[in-house]
């Protein structure tokens, strides 16, 4: 007898005899035995893309009981988020502040704040490999909303709408850090409503603007990218934004661009004072990235070729992790693959989200 944990399925039992499986598969993997909720073929199948964290969630809700709770253990936390980048203390380390984030995506999961079903949620489990590229589903076939400036002649800073939604307006159950201190000024940590991956979240600032950069943001962009090990990306008007809310996505997968640039062979470098400045070459995107252990100097080589970008009205996505950023002037966001999809940071990054299963 033994128990799998599944996020949307729970707690699942299986029985199987001792021995059974020596037998053809046929009688033990692929067919439902002793009642079991599944074929444990299916199982293998419903587990996959399922992280350990994920797993441990689970596990200790359903061991604990039914009354079982983190919300307290993750208000003590926050606390310490708060002050995590002015502070030397042991719990201002990038794992700490992941596993404070995952925890509570996870919690939130739990508590059905996410705006998707189900169902819709096992569909970004569903992967494929395209050379060297990852291709997943999204959890929703269409997307709810269509970016009102989309026909308009381009203007990154176009003005914020705010009658229409913004991200001012999230619920209390949609907030997964409350307050993160990034270039002196508050942000916060959101849900994704409708995620692609696995703790998919939102970072926005405390007062909503729209979705232009100013370099304090790019200083709080680099500032969050010292406390974590995620992948986080930003995506101008016209380069895929579908809010004109100020925000930045997070994600824990990495993408194939990042194994492409380490290779000095896919770039030319430069370096500008403490900087490197590089361009590559051989990869679907225009790519220029920039590193350096300088915090000063990277923000200030990055706000550079931003304030050059949107000045001139240049659509463009920005990713990085730790020290290393790509920036991607982008031409067309519209995917080659769907004229209603849009084309943008992950999938230049080499994991696009299709709509379609076909």
């Amino acid at each position: 007898i033994f128990d799998a944990f599944h996020p949307v399925k729970g707690q699942l039992r299986f029985r199987i005899r001792i021995g059974e499986e020596k037998a053809d598969k046929k009688l033990w993997w692929q067919a439902i035995i002793h009642n079991n909720p599944m074929s444990l073929e299916e199982l293998s199948k419903l587990m996959r893309g399922v992280s350990k964290e994920e797993i441990q969630h689970v596990k200790e809700k359903f061991i604990k009981g039914s009354s079982y709770t983190v919300s307290s253990a993750l208000t003590k936390a926050m606390g310490a988020v708060a002050r995590m980048y002015s502070s030397a203390s042991p719990v201002s380390t990038p794992e700490r502040f992941d596993a404070i984030l995952k925890y509570a995506w996870l919690d939130r999961l739990e508590k059905k704040a996410f705006l998707v079903t189900p169902e819709q949620m096992e569909r970004i489990r569903i992967s494929k490999k395209a050379g060297p590229f990852i291709v997943r589903l999204t959890p929703r076939e269409t997307k709810l909303r269509k970016p009102v400036w989309r026909d308009q002649p381009i203007n990154l800073n176009l003005p914020l709408d705010p009658a229409g939604f913004n991200f001012s307006k999230v619920k209390a159950e949609e907030i997964l850090l409350p307050e993160v201190m990034l270039s002196k000024n508050k942000w916060r940590v959101i849900i994704n409503a409708a995620p692609c991956e696995t703790y998919a979240s939102l970072l926005v600032p405390e007062f909503t603007t729209n979705q232009y950069l100013s370099k304090s943001d790019v200083a709080g962009f680099v500032e969050y990218l010292s406390g974590t090990y995620a992948y986080v990306f930003y995506h101008s008007l016209w380069a895929a934004a579908s809010m004109n809310s100020k925000h930045f996505q997070i994600y824990y997968s990495k993408p194939y661009l990042f194994n492409f640039i380490s290779n000095p062979s896919h770039s030319i470098q430069e370096k500008m004072g403490d900087i490197w400045f590089g361009r590559g070459f051989g990869y679907p995107s225009n790519l220029l990235t920039l590193s350096g252990n300088n915090r000063e100097m990277l923000v200030e080589g990055l706000w550079r070729v931003i304030d050059y970008l949107q000045t001139r009205n240049m659509p463009f996505n920005l990713q990085g992790i730790g020290r290393q950023i790509v920036v991607i002037p982008v031409a067309q966001e519209i995917s080659p693959l769907s004229p209603n999809q849009y084309w943008g940071a992950s999938e230049h990054s080499g994991v696009p989200s299709i709509m379609e299963k076909e």
